[in-house]
């Protein structure tokens, strides 16, 4: 009589069955982990907004209540200070009196890598006519910057569920969302 032995190991319908919960356990931990990264972004976005209004507005109080406005981005650090007294000798030379780049020339920000960042921030001229950067309609309800998230091949941009996302600081100091963003959480937390 011929006897078979069993050789150790697991069979197909075991690894299958491995493979599935696998499976179950990923499909529901990479939205969540990836949503968490998101709402972390999305607070360092808050936090930074809140920042650039501080200094937007401290800059209208020490320039005759004249707001800058425009977006930051890397190129600011090749501008001097408006209102520097002296000569210039950074690329750009000295930057437009109204010009988002005097608040990183002349030191009302600290300096950041804001193109690697994954939202656009603006300062916004909270007197002015126009319509802000980020379409919130700034003069109805003054806004002093905003930040609206990057969308395309950028850094921190691979997925577009997040892409309309964005924050603004209105006329009372406080961070609004708009576009589906988690609210704000509440400075100095």
């Amino acid at each position: 009589m011929v006897t078979q032995r069993r050789t150790a190991g697991f069979s197909l319908a075991e690894l299958l069955i491995v493979l599935f919960i696998v499976g179950i356990l990923t499909a529901i931990a990479v939205p969540q982990y990836t949503k968490t990264v998101e709402s972390t972004k999305a607070d360092e976005a808050a936090s930074t907004v809140s920042m650039i209004s501080t200094a937007n507005r401290l800059w209208a109080v020490q320039n005759g209540n004249n707001y800058t406005s425009g977006q930051l981005t890397d190129t600011c650090y090749d501008y001097c200070c408006a209102n520097d007294t002296g000569a210039c000798s950074l690329p750009q030379g000295k930057a437009a009196a109204s010009s988002a780049c005097n608040l990183l020339a002349c030191k009302y920000l600290a300096a950041q890598a804001f193109n690697s960042k994954p939202y656009n921030y603006y300062a916004v001229n909270a007197a002015s006519s126009a319509t802000d950067p980020c379409g919130l309609s700034a003069p109805a309800n003054f806004y002093s910057s905003c930040a609206k998230r990057k969308t395309g091949a950028a850094p921190g941009t691979s997925n577009t569920n997040y892409t309309g996302w964005g924050y603004a600081v209105d006329k009372d100091g406080g961070v609004v969302t708009y576009g589906g963003a988690p609210k704000a959480p509440p400075l100095g937390s």
